[in-house]
Formats: C-alpha cells, sequence, structure tokens
C-alpha cells in the first residue's frame, strides 16, 4: 500500500519501517534499485530530492503510482495521512465499506468490535484501504516482517480474521477468487 523510497541506508529507514508497524500501516521500505519490484503502491514517498524523478518515471510505466517527496520537517506519519486523503479524499481510519467500520485503530464489524494481532491489522488495513483482488504474494511483501518469505503466512493470517468474523456475525470478512486474490 505504501512505499517508501529511502538511498540512504541510514537509521531512518529502520525508524520509519517499525513506525509503519506500530501504526498497522502496510509498508515496504526500499531502495532506488529495487522499488520497482513492489510498485503500483497506492502512494509512494520519497525521502530524498535526487530521487523524485527516477521514481516518478519508475511509477509512470506501473500504473502511474503518486509519487510524493517527504519534507523532513514533519512528522512522516502524519505526513502520509494527509498525503493519502488529499489523494483519495478517504480519511485512512475513518471509512465504511458495507459492514465494516473503523475508528483509529479500532475495526468494528457489524457494529461489534474486532480484536487484531498486528499482523492481522495491517492485512486487513491492506486489503480494506487499497481495494481490489491482491495475491498472498503481494499482501506478504506489505503486510508481513519477514516478506516474501513468509508467503504461506498469508492464509493463515486472513483464516484467522475470517474466523473472529465468523464469531460475529457468522460470514466472512475476506473473500477470495480463485487466480485473482483476496479482497473485502
Amino acid at each position: 500500500m505504501f512505499l517508501v523510497v529511502d538511498n540512504t541506508r541510514r537509521k531512518m529507514r529502520n525508524e520509519i519501517y517499525r513506525r509503519f508497524c506500530e501504526a498497522r500501516l502496510p509498508c515496504i521500505v526500499s531502495d532506488l534499485e529495487h522499488c520497482d519490484y513492489y510498485m503500483p503502491a497506492a502512494l509512494i514517498i520519497v525521502t530524498e530530492r535526487y530521487l523524485l524523478e527516477p521514481v516518478q518515471y519508475l511509477a509512470k510505466m506501473y500504473n502511474k503510482s503518486p509519487v510524493v517527496l517527504w519534507d523532513e520537517k514533519t512528522d512522516l506519519y502524519k505526513f502520509i495521512l494527509d498525503e493519502y486523503y488529499k489523494l483519495y479524499g478517504v480519511e485512512i481510519f475513518n471509512s465504511f465499506r458495507n459492514r465494516i467500520k473503523t475508528e483509529n485503530d479500532l475495526v468494528y464489524f457489524s457494529n461489534k468490535r474486532m480484536w487484531f494481532t498486528e499482523t492481522e491489522q495491517r492485512i486487513f488495513n491492506f486489503l480494506f484501504y487499497y481495494p481490489g483482488y491482491h495475491l498472498k504474494d503481494e499482501i506478504s511483501k506489505y503486510c508481513l516482517k519477514d516478506g516474501i518469505k513468509d508467503l504461506n503466512a498469508v492464509p493463515v493470517h486472513i483464516c484467522n480474521i475470517n474466523n473472529k468474523a465468523q464469531r460475529i456475525n457468522e460470514r466472512h470478512m475476506i473473500l477470495s477468487l480463485r487466480y485473482k486474490g483476496y479482497y473485502i
């Protein structure tokens, strides 16, 4: 969902990723050489000005993903949420779809609170705020800590989410379509 491009290999890369994980937002932090592997993305954030043009060029090749330059004077987390709102007109934590309601980090399904682990929350946020079908390799790259290495863990997490939803409403929250992927 969010792709952060940073070539500096400094401590900030780890801090960015840690902050996203704590906020339960799906993201990938990559360098310029490998960022095209993770495109398209809902929002691409560039941390250095000299990276802006090459990343915009790559983004045009992949369905014109929006690219923004982060001003280091602002908090990255707040900056990303504001940019996402400007682009899509939806606040990432205040949106409705069918029977699902979100407030801050809380998820309500049929007006009942859902309790997710951090990984399940990232998977939910990825599928909820980045609509469409997504294959498990795409979900694992953005939502799991070991990325593509944990490819087989995606169905397990989705099954856990659906079991929790089924206890509440006797319906699955995340659906799948063969050869297309998962969706909410």
